[in-house]
C-alpha cells in the first residue's frame, strides 16, 4: 500500500486557491477552490474529453472520520465547475486513513483501485469506470498488497459502483447536504 495525502495545492498547479476543512457528520469535508490556475487540465475519460481543472473550479472531498487500519473503505472527491455544476466523482479505495497532524489534511493507505464517474442530471452518477486495476495487480505481484486485500478491494469497488448506479451512495449524499448547507450559510450572510 501507499500512503496518499489529499493535498491538491501542489498537484493542481493552482496559483491562487482557498481551502476549508470542516467536520460534517461522519466525514471531514475538504473544500478546495482554485481561484486562478496556471493552465486548465483536460483528460480523456473513457472516450469523453473531461476538463478536470480550471479557474474557479472546486474539489470537495468527503473523507471518513473513522477509517481504521485494516478495514477496507473509501473516500469520495467531487469536482464542480465554477458555476457549481458537478462534473466528476472520484473514489479512492483504501485500507485505513486519518488526518495529518502537520497539515490537517486527510490521508489514506491507498489500495490502488479507484472508481470514477461523470454526473448526469440531478447529480445522477453515470459512465462509471473502475480505474488502476493494473496498479493493483502490480502491487499484488510485488507483495505490497495480499490476494485477500485485492479481493476485498474489488468487492468494495463493486459495492460502491452499485450504490452509485442506484443513486444511493452515502458519501455523495453527505457532500450534497454539506454543499446545500454551505450555500445556505453564504446566502444568509448576504441578507
Amino acid at each position: 500500500m501507499r500512503r496518499k495525502v489529499h493535498d491538491l495545492r501542489e498537484w493542481t498547479g493552482a496559483l491562487e486557491y482557498s481551502q476549508r476543512l470542516e467536520v460534517a457528520g461522519d466525514f471531514l469535508m475538504v473544500d478546495f477552490v482554485a481561484h486562478r490556475v496556471r493552465q486548465p487540465l483536460t483528460v480523456d475519460f473513457g472516450g469523453e474529453s473531461l476538463r478536470l481543472f480550471d479557474h474557479g473550479w472546486r474539489w470537495v472531498r468527503a473523507h471518513p472520520r473513522s477509517a481504521p487500519a485494516g478495514v477496507v473503505g473509501e473516500a469520495l472527491t467531487v469536482l464542480l465547475d465554477a458555476s457549481g455544476q458537478p462534473l466528476e466523482l472520484y473514489i479512492d479505495i483504501h485500507q485505513g486513513g486519518g488526518v495529518d497532524a502537520g497539515t490537517g489534511l486527510p490521508w489514506i493507505d491507498d489500495l490502488y483501485l479507484d472508481v470514477a464517474g461523470l454526473f448526469g442530471p440531478d447529480w445522477q452518477p453515470r459512465h462509471l469506470l473502475l480505474l488502476d486495476e493494473d496498479e493493483l495487480a502490480v502491487a499484488v505481484a510485488e507483495g505490497a498488497v495480499s490476494e485477500a486485500q485485492a479481493s476485498a478491494t474489488h468487492a468494495q469497488a463493486q459495492q460502491v459502483m452499485t450504490a452509485l448506479a442506484a443513486n444511493a451512495y452515502p458519501p455523495l449524499r453527505a457532500v450534497r447536504a454539506w454543499l446545500a448547507q454551505a450555500a445556505g450559510h453564504r446566502s444568509g450572510e448576504q441578507e
